[in-house]
């Protein structure tokens, strides 16, 4: 980004500038999607986990009410030693969650 400004003048200002921001929303579950491998299928109610990943700090996840498709689900995912066990504690209709 290039700021320019007229001599004796401030640089223009930017209203929004410290309003949220979409990605900065987004940021979270951009983050847990390249952490756990996350791809959802939601015509076919699957969920996939590609070599999951928690780093340090992150022991265990608990993901309630997710939606896939027509079908929800509670997850709980922890880490074991270099890997992330993923549990399926409930579900309403057909889920289908892989773990490779």
């Amino acid at each position: 980004m290039r700021l320019t400004s007229v001599q004796g003048e401030p640089p223009t200002l930017y209203p929004v500038a410290c309003a949220p921001q979409a990605w900065s929303a987004a940021c979270v579950f951009l983050l847990l999607q390249a952490c756990l491998g996350i791809t959802v299928h939601g015509a076919d109610n699957t969920l996939i986990f590609d070599r999951p990943y928690f780093p340090e700090g992150i022991p265990q996840l608990s993901i309630r009410g997710l939606r896939l498709g027509t079908s929800t689900a509670d997850l709980y995912l922890e880490r074991r030693g270099r890997s992330v066990q993923v549990r399926v504690l409930d579900q309403d209709g057909e889920v289908d969650v892989q773990v490779s």
